[in-house]
């Protein structure tokens, strides 16, 4: 592990070295803004969730317009298990950019909180918004891209659970199977409709999907989170 910590020291000197010198260089609160927000994302990058909730804190705080600041700062507070800023984060980038990795971040967050109803919304306004999108594209008015399978089957995975805990156990059941016509091979999507199915007196069919049950999960795609990626592996810190 000594190569990949000094590797990780050094990257967070750069990071600061940068910082310093555009706090230096910074003559108006946005530029300030911006050096605080950079730094931020390095430090999430590296999980350094309180360091990196401070400095996007601070940004978010001195210019409100930048919808990825407000995100980035939602998922490190998310990550220190602070649920409540951590979802008001995710609704100020909302309101200013409707995105559905941020939209399906804070269902999740809504759901671990209890907020059974809230998370349903998000949902909902999900796959609205992907009916509109395709309606879109079929109209040629429109080059938005539509969310893979794997993204849309991790929605329909959480609804599921959601449905379960509402006891409308069929209608969870609907939504796993969309999640598996959409990503066959996420086959722990099995799992919950072996429960599912036994619940409902089926056992027949829950023993076809006992056989198919494993760990592989739908994963939603991440474009935000990924655009972080760079930053852990020693490239160019602050893009110029």
């Amino acid at each position: 592990l000594e190569p990949l910590e000094e590797q990780v020291r050094r990257t967070l000197e750069i990071a600061k070295t940068q910082w310093r010198e555009q706090l230096d260089a910074a003559n108006l609160p946005a530029a300030r803004a911006q050096a605080y927000a950079q730094l931020g994302q390095v430090y999430l990058a590296h999980n350094f969730h309180d360091a990196a909730a401070d400095a996007l804190d601070f940004a978010t705080s001195q210019v409100s317009q930048n919808p990825n600041w407000h995100f980035y700062f939602a998922a490190a507070l998310e990550r220190s298990f602070r649920l409540e800023e951590a979802q008001a984060a995710l609704s100020a980038s909302l309101e200013l950019q409707d995105r559905a990795e941020v939209r399906f971040l804070r269902a999740q967050i809504r759901a671990r909180m209890g907020d059974t109803r809230g998370a349903l919304a998000d949902l909902g306004t999900l796959k609205s918004n992907i009916q509109a999108q395709q309606e879109s594209q079929e109209a040629d008015t429109s080059e938005a891209s539509v969310p893979d399978g794997g993204t849309q089957a991790a929605w329909h995975a959480l609804e599921a659970e959601l449905r379960a805990r509402q006891r409308r156990y069929q209608e969870s059941i609907d939504s796993l199977l969309t999640a598996v016509e959409l990503e066959p091979d996420a086959s722990s999507l099995h799992g919950p409709l072996i429960s599912l199915k036994q619940r409902l007196g089926e056992s027949a069919q829950a023993r076809s999907h006992l056989r198919k049950s494993g760990t592989w999960h739908p994963v939603a795609e991440q474009p935000l989170m990924s655009a972080l990626a760079s930053l852990s592996r020693g490239s160019q810190y602050y893009l110029d």
